[in-house]
């Protein structure tokens, strides 16, 4: 019987049964604790590693290399810009559209709508830059044409020279 209350005393204290019949105090449960600290403590180690490492690439962005951080003039071939299509590509380190209006014309926009920053597309069958997330729609020239955008969208000075389509000034 008085096993039994022993038995029952060290349960209620959070021993375990192997515990109480075999006298050890505490010696599992101290090494279950350990383990368990030593995991949750690497855990959170490395989720406060990764979102550290994501914040600083977030505050701190890698820089762009070569022609597009520069601002320098960037070629786009005639044969894959056909007559009525678009072409995004980056120019002075943001997204831009090239749109082909005709056999030697040429449109180089920024794709970045002035409402929120989303890309613009190409609308070929209506000859119109449209935003997915707000519906602002743009012509060809980039005037706004409607939507909720509050300027038209930026302009870059583009040439065909041969059979490429030069973008930037000089």
């Amino acid at each position: 019987m008085k096993d039994t209350s022993i038995l029952a005393r060290r349960l209620m204290e959070g021993g375990s049964h192997l515990q109480a019949q075999n006298g050890e105090e505490g010696n599992k449960a101290i090494k279950r604790r350990s383990f368990l600290n030593y995991w949750l403590g690497v855990s959170l180690a490395t989720f406060g590693g990764f979102s550290a490492y994501a914040l600083a690439r977030y505050l701190f962005p890698p820089g762009l290399a070569g022609a597009e951080a520069a601002g320098e003039d960037v070629r786009i071939m005639l044969s894959e810009l056909p007559v009525g299509t678009a072409k995004v590509f980056r120019y002075k380190g943001e997204p831009s559209v090239a749109v082909r209006t005709g056999e030697k014309a040429v449109r180089v926009l920024s794709a970045v709508c002035p409402h929120l920053g989303c890309i613009v597309k190409w609308d070929s069958g209506k000859s119109l830059l449209v935003c997915p997330c707000h519906a602002a729609v743009f012509d060809v020239n980039g005037n706004v044409v409607s939507g909720p955008a509050p300027r038209p969208l930026a302009s870059y000075p583009a040439r065909i020279v041969q059979d490429e389509v030069i973008v930037g000034e000089t």
